[in-house]
């Protein structure tokens, strides 16, 4: 017979209340050391959930192939090392191209670098100097925009004092925040961990959910082909919009492509009406110049070019059975709240949780919606 003596019923349960405290108190704790630093973890878990199908993954099983004796760990490792280097010269790489675009040549970008990191203030200024140039360019093709001149130099002017090699990880290390050199240095470390042991996690917290080898490969696949929508059908989408609205206004305006090419790209994030809305404002500036010809032309090349890879985009959705409407009208929202809410990191944290919310609604049905195998539904 169960004992009703409350003293009995301390001994029992005080044990599980004060592990359960104490499992709190590490959670807070941990939570409290790592604050400082959840920018950039936030950040680096985005990537993790967006670039380990299309980037990682290929990676490790190319690696699998070749070098089936290896281990699974240290093939991990290279793989994650090799995918976290491929993303950060992708990264340098086009904010290198942007800043050759922006200056004219590579000789005074390599001297701009140099004078940044050691934040030289002629070089700082300079930089500014040549930013604004652009932005009133941008200002004056799209005056509905109503920049902030001023506002924009202030605040080119705080990122370009953050990017300074020695004080940056300096600052961040004996205070726990720092500028953008560091604060992508961990994003880029944690990046690399999550590769390597993101694996290892899913299949801990798969194990935990009563789901059947059948319905993990299911998720597994909607998981991976709802990611690669979203790299292919969502951002490399865009950049083909911003190449090919770049390449049409070098000849017929004397734009600069590059320049052109990001702008456009940015706004065909946005679906439908995005890449109007980045040409034809340069179609306007040619027509008010006089080149009604060459207004015309880029306009028809740019609605023809626009049909093209929005009808490629689409097939491609219908292959991956991504073409749901509420996928588009959820990552319509991520971005745009994203973009709103976390400045240009919102590009890369909407499209995230967009991705896993997705993946969480796939989740439910498998659980809940029809009977498991091996049951007889009640």
């Amino acid at each position: 017979m169960m004992s009703h003596d409350p003293r009995e019923l301390l001994r029992a349960w005080v044990p599980h209340l004060a592990l359960l405290g104490l499992a709190l108190v590490a959670g807070w704790w941990l939570l409290l050391v790592i604050a400082p630093v959840g920018d950039a973890l936030m950040l680096a878990a985005a990537l993790a959930v967006i670039t380990y199908p299309v980037l990682f993954l290929p990676i490790d099983r190319g690696l699998a192939a070749v070098f089936g004796d290896w281990q699974v760990d240290t093939r991990r490792y290279i793989s994650a090392l090799a995918a976290t280097t491929v993303l950060g010269a992708l990264m340098i790489g086009f904010a290198l191209m942007l800043l050759v675009a922006i200056v004219g040549d590579l000789p005074g970008t390599v001297r701009l670098v140099v004078g940044l990191a050691v934040q030289d203030p002629v070089r700082i200024n300079e930089v500014i100097d040549l930013l604004m140039t652009h932005v009133a360019t941008a200002s004056s093709l799209m005056p509905s925009l109503h920049l902030d001149m001023e506002k924009i130099r202030l605040s080119l002017r705080e990122v370009l004092s953050q990017v300074s090699v020695g004080s940056a990880f300096m600052q961040y290390l004996v205070t726990g925040t720092g500028g953008f050199l560091a604060q992508s240095a961990l994003t880029l470390v944690t990046l690399f961990y999550l590769y390597s042991q993101g694996p290892r996690l899913v299949t801990m917290l798969m194990s935990c959910l009563p789901l059947t080898f059948a319905q993990r490969l299911t998720i597994e696949g909607r998981f991976h082909s709802t990611a690669v929508h979203l790299v292919t059908g969502t951002a490399a989408r865009a950049a083909f919009h911003g190449i090919a609205i770049g390449l049409l206004a070098w000849p017929l305006g004397g734009f600069n492509p590059v320049l052109v090419a990001v702008v456009v790209a940015f706004f065909a994030l946005l679906p439908v009406a995005g890449p109007v809305v980045a040409w034809l404002p340069i179609a306007s500036v040619l027509w008010t110049q006089g080149l009604v010809s060459s207004a015309i032309g880029l306009g028809v090349a740019a609605l023809a070019a626009s049909w093209l890879i929005e009808r490629l985009a689409s097939r491609l959705a219908t292959h991956l059975g991504t073409d749901d409407l509420w996928l588009s009208f959820l990552l319509f929202l991520g971005l745009v709240g994203g973009v709103l809410g976390f400045g240009l990191r919102g590009l890369i944290l909407g499209p995230a949780a967009v991705l896993t919310a997705s993946i969480l609604i796939q989740v439910l049905p498998a659980l809940y919606g029809r009977p498991r195998e091996g049951t007889d539904g009640h």
